[in-house]
């Protein structure tokens, strides 16, 4: 490039940079406001997600204390026990110490639980932890709330019935020491209302809670506390309750996140859990807030000094740093020009001039792609019909390349068949139904005409011919189907059906079973082509249901092509996909049918031999984990029950996904390394292309660069580039080769770009890297 074309470019960023450079000079003017404004809303911020993040915590605990009840009240000993008639000095004692022992186990997992203890109305026992106490006063003796008197224990949490309630802050005496602590009620059975048969009681240390809420308080050192949806403490860290008293009666009540500054400058924040009313609240300093904004002012001006300082500096290497790629993409430009060297041309004139040839033939391409589209659309229709698609990444990236959006996961797949040509082959048959065919796709695709009948029902349609008599089409709908959903469909193809008969055109709609997920076109698919053949065999004409259709219980449902799709799920690695093409069979026959003894273990065989058939091939062999596979999957047995067999078929399918992902890693890995050891023989080779580099490893240009990409964190040019001036370093170094000579020796076809390339990657030219080195 010339030196005033240079100059040019250059004075015009120079001159830009030089406006820029004003504006800090105002910007320090108004940093301090803005420093504040940023400590403020950054301490709100900060707040606000401790302590939403506590709520979520404790509203966890607090479920599965919850939770915890709802075990004990569907316990079966403890449930046969509060429904005995229990005489005086009579009752089962053995099963009061066994189901004592029970329930402990309940707790252990969960150290939230300080303590618990269920009372039995009948028995007038409390059962606790691995422990019995045959009256209520043994156990107030070494358990209880320090304030509550004996006779207001009993009528008030005993004998009363309760709903998840959750008493409040209280002094409680237990194992000999004093703690502050709350309780959550619950009556046995759950719908007990008036005298409940059993009240279990769950006993929570307040320094548990407050644990949680230290963080806040040594975050800016504030406070927190929380109280119930009555306004009881319920815990607190570095606030006193009466100090909790004042701010509860001056605070509204709010369903969502609210902030407030108190009269001494200190930020309120409050948060209402949903799961229980509770509120959680912290306090911010003004202190902290005022600190932080103090530190960001001085921040502010000192890099506003130091800017102004250094700025006509920063302003020279930005203007050259930014027009270095500007010439650079010149240079490309007149590189591969038609223009002659000699021919004078404004730099801009010519980028604009490339690039406007660029945009066209990039618009000439869209333009041929838009004629391809409909091939497109139809290809990934017939693939998603086939159930082609292994992994739900590669679907989404076959139908943005195909340019369909797919509004739904849900719907319906059918298939539109037209009666009364079987057997006929001649020409003028053929044109008929191609005819027949574009006019019914374009009448299911736009809707009735006249508003005979509704438009498509659902988000989205995709149609395509799968016989010269037959169409079949996928109704994508965001919501899944029900009854409502079905009878739209139903009025949707009886005006299809409808607008054929007006052209004489005898048809038959079969639909097959709704699907979920995307992953089950091809089941419904098959689905809709049993019914067909029923409907042929039934009459032919109507519209036809697959679940309206009489199930066969006397074999199971194993079809080749769920097995296809199971199979290729295991080899892509997809473990939950998988998993659910299995559940869903086992769901298909277990419960759907009616199976004897003897096909659910032909069910159980076909199964185990689908895995042995993925076991025989290539990517497991030679594995001893495969092996143990193979002894594993023998070992399933019906005998073992249902619940087993489906917990080891997904256990062996997990292990052979894991399987096909290590082989695929170790795989990768060779193609890596054998990539790397071709670039560093080769390196010198000016026409090393990523396609003689694809050709070499056997592998698809794309695939490797993503592969590399992904693997290295680098891209195979810039590794190429990399190890090119790595080796032109050490030549520099090591020998009297001219830049020239080492430029070509490294695999550069000009000094001039070996040169760009070595300040670039080195920051020194080649001539001042060898000089700096002597």
């Amino acid at each position: 490039m010339k030196r005033t074309g240079m100059s040019s470019v250059f004075r015009k960023y120079l001159l830009s940079y030089v406006i820029i450079l004003m504006i800090p000079v105002a910007a320090g003017m108004i940093s301090y406001r803005v420093s504040l404004d940023v400590a403020r809303n950054g301490s709100m911020e900060t707040s606000r997600m401790l302590l939403d993040q506590t709520r979520r915590i404790l509203d966890q605990r607090m479920a599965e204390v919850e939770g915890f009840t709802r075990q004990l009240a569907i316990h079966q000993d403890l449930n046969r026990l509060m429904g005995e008639r229990v005489a005086a000095d009579a009752g089962s004692t053995y099963l009061l110490w066994k189901t004592s022992r029970d329930i402990a186990r309940f707790a252990q997992t969960n150290d939230f639980l300080e303590d618990f203890f269920v009372y039995l109305r009948n028995y007038d026992a409390i059962l606790s932890a691995g422990a019995v106490y045959y009256r209520p006063s043994h156990y107030y003796e070494l358990y209880h709330y320090a304030n509550m008197p004996y006779e207001r224990w009993i009528a008030e949490i005993l004998e009363q019935s309760h709903q998840r309630t959750v008493i409040p802050l209280q002094p409680f005496v237990g194992a000999r020491k004093e703690m502050s602590v709350i309780s959550f009620v619950q009556s046995l059975p759950l719908n007990s209302f008036n005298h409940p048969p059993g009240t279990a009681v769950v006993i929570i240390d307040q320094k548990k809670i407050s644990r949680l809420l230290e963080n806040i308080s040594r975050e800016y050192g504030g406070w927190a506390y929380v109280v119930d949806r009555d306004g009881r403490t319920l815990a607190a860290s570095g606030i006193g309750e009466e100090d909790i008293g004042k701010l509860t009666q001056n605070s509204g009540r709010t369903d969502g996140p609210d902030a407030r500054y108190l009269r001494d400058g200190t930020l309120l924040m409050t948060v209402r859990s949903s799961y229980n009313g509770w509120t959680y609240a912290a306090g911010v300093p003004q202190r902290a807030i005022m600190e932080e904004a103090n530190v960001i002012k001085k921040m502010t001006w000192t890099v506003t000094a130091v800017t102004v300082a250094a700025g006509l500096a920063l302003c020279l290497l930005l203007a050259y740093r930014h027009t270095a790629p500007i010439l650079r993409l010149i240079s490309i430009f007149r590189d591969h020009s038609a223009l002659p060297p000699e021919r004078p041309v404004n730099d801009y004139d010519f980028l604009h001039g490339n690039i406007a040839k660029l945009i066209s033939s990039n618009r000439s391409l869209q333009e041929e792609l838009k004629h391809q589209l409909p091939m497109l659309r139809d290809a990934f229709t017939k693939r998603l019909l086939r159930g082609e698609f292994n992994a739900r990444g590669e679907l989404e990236a076959a139908a943005a390349q195909s340019g369909i959006p797919l509004p739904g996961r849900c719907g319906y797949v059918g298939l539109l068949h037209l009666n009364g040509y079987a057997g006929m082959d001649s020409t003028d048959i053929f044109d008929e139904l191609h005819a027949a065919r574009v006019l019914l796709r374009q009448r299911m695709e736009t809707g009735a005409a006249g508003g005979a009948a509704g438009g498509v029902p659902g988000n989205g349609l995709l149609a395509t011919d799968i016989d010269t008599d037959k169409i079949a089409f996928v109704l994508l709908m965001a919501d899944e189907p029900d009854e409502r959903t079905e009878r739209e469909v139903e009025r949707w193809l009886a005006g299809i059906v409808g607008f054929a008969a007006e052209y004489r055109i005898a048809s038959a709609a079969a639909m097959g079973g709704a699907f979920r997920t995307l992953a089950d076109v091809a089941r419904s698919f098959g689905e809709a082509r049993q019914t067909l053949e029923h409907a042929a065999w039934a009459g032919g004409a109507g519209i036809w249901w697959y679940r309206r259709l009489a199930q066969q219980t006397d074999s199971y449902y194993y079809p080749v092509d769920a097995e296809l799709r199971l199979m290729n799920a295991v080899k892509a690695g997809e473990a939950k996909e998988a998993q659910r093409l299995a559940a869903e069979l086992m769901e298909r026959n277990l419960a759907e049918r009616d199976l004897s003894v003897e096909m659910s273990q032909q069910l159980v065989a076909e199964l185990k031999g689908t895995l042995f058939k993925l076991l025989a091939q290539e990517a497991f062999r030679n594995a001893e984990e495969a092996e143990e596979l193979r002894r594993r999957i023998v070992r399933i047995q019906l005998s073992d029950g249902l619940d087993t067999v489906r917990i080891q078929l997904f256990d062996a399918i997990e292990s052979c996904c894991e399987l096909v992902t290590n082989r695929r890693l170790q795989r990768d890995s060779r193609t890596i390394a054998d990539i790397r050891r071709f670039l560093e023989e080769r390196y010198a080779d000016a026409d090393l292309t990523l396609y003689r580099i694809a050709e070499h490893v056997g592998r698809p240009e794309k695939y490797i660069s993503q592969l590399f990409k992904e693997r290295t964190g680098e891209n195979l040019s810039d590794c190429l580039e990399r190890i090119r001036l790595d080796k032109a370093a050490e030549l520099l170094l090591q020998s009297d080769l001219t830049i020239e000579e080492i430029a070509f020796s490294v695999g550069y076809n000009s000094a001039h770009s070996f040169r760009r390339a070595f300040k670039r990657l080195r920051g020194l030219s080649p001539s001042a890297y060898r000089s700096a080195s002597e």
